[in-house]
């Protein structure tokens, strides 16, 4: 949970300076400061960039807070192979999960039971069942 903590803070933080940047560019415009004729379009830039970073990293972690709170995350059971194991997701399905390599060590040929959060698929919670597709 911790993992899913930090990267919720990062996000947010990320978030709120490239807020700041942007507002200090439009103030900038609105002055008619600028040193650049290219300047002018870092405003838009940095609209781009806002809208990509909230609506895949910020957004989606803020409504599964709520999820990890209430203990409302999703159950599944993941079968592993070499080629679905990243360095710090698994891929099952269609799906890409997130984890933490320092707190849970995933290896090919396991079956896991995980919990993870809904919208971001942060892994909160690994459980093994069992290795080679034994139970």
């Amino acid at each position: 949970m911790l993992f899913f903590i930090t990267n919720l803070v990062i996000s947010v933080i990320l978030t709120a300076v490239i807020m700041i940047i942007l507002v200090k560019c439009l103030t900038v415009n609105w002055e008619r400061k600028n040193r650049h004729p290219l300047s002018f379009l870092m405003p838009v830039v940095l609209t781009v960039v806002l809208l990509y970073v909230s609506l895949t990293m910020t957004v989606p972690r803020l409504l599964d807070s709520v999820a990890v709170v209430t203990k409302a995350c999703t159950v599944e059971e993941v079968y592993t192979e070499s080629g679905t194991i990243g360095s710090m997701t698994i891929q099952a399905g269609e799906r890409v999960l997130h984890y933490n390599p320092w707190q849970f060590t995933v290896t090919a040929g396991q079956s896991f039971r995980v919990t993870y959060t809904p919208r971001s698929r942060f892994i909160l919670e690994v459980t093994e069942i069992g290795q080679n597709g034994t139970r």
